[in-house]
């Protein structure tokens, strides 16, 4: 379910995301939330905080629970729990367009929601290109010999790609792309 908004005077656009599949079996509750709390981009630093625990303390738990997962990193975490499912929806194919921005998610419960305004600069080919590479786990230099360009040059295309889409982690920007897949 996806709805147009009016927001602060502004048209938003608001979508529905689908819940992260989370295996229980064999996670800890801690492993649990960190998986959770990195799925969504939140940083180990911010988890700590909300965790009132050191942020090696998120480190050990999140490598305890990429090891049961079958995972090495945030971006694997994201592809294996966020698989693409059934065709996007005309919002999520208008999101990816590169015409709105990421605003906010917003959990509540079970639903999980994101909020996107309206953006002037929509995405280049060159962007979306250095965009998927990245979300598959490619390095910068990889992604410049990929594209054939320098490793400063991949690494502004996905920086402007990532502020585009109002992306914050690799995880968030796999989650984006699976949903456009």
């Amino acid at each position: 379910m996806n709805h147009l908004v009016s927001l602060s005077g502004a048209h938003h656009l608001l979508i529905r995301l689908p819940a992260a599949a989370i295996p229980l079996a064999g996670l800890t509750p801690a492993e649990r939330a960190v998986v959770e709390g990195a799925l969504a981009g939140k940083s180990n630093a911010v988890m700590a905080g909300e965790r009132h625990t050191t942020t090696r303390t998120i480190a050990n738990q999140l490598s305890a629970a990429y090891r049961k997962l079958g995972v090495r990193s945030r971006g694997e975490l994201a592809k294996k729990l966020w698989p693409p499912s059934s065709p996007p929806s005309p919002a999520v194919r208008e999101l990816l367009s590169g015409s709105w921005t990421l605003v906010e998610r917003v959990d509540s419960g079970e639903r999980r929601w994101a909020i996107a305004r309206p953006r002037k600069a929509p995405l280049t080919e060159e962007e979306m290109a250095a965009l998927r590479s990245r979300a598959r786990g490619a390095s910068l230099s990889i992604i410049a010999r990929e594209l054939g360009i320098s490793e400063p040059t991949a690494s502004r295309r996905v920086k402007r790609g990532m502020q585009k889409l109002g992306v914050a982690s690799v995880a968030e920007l796999v989650r984006v792309l699976a949903q456009c897949a």
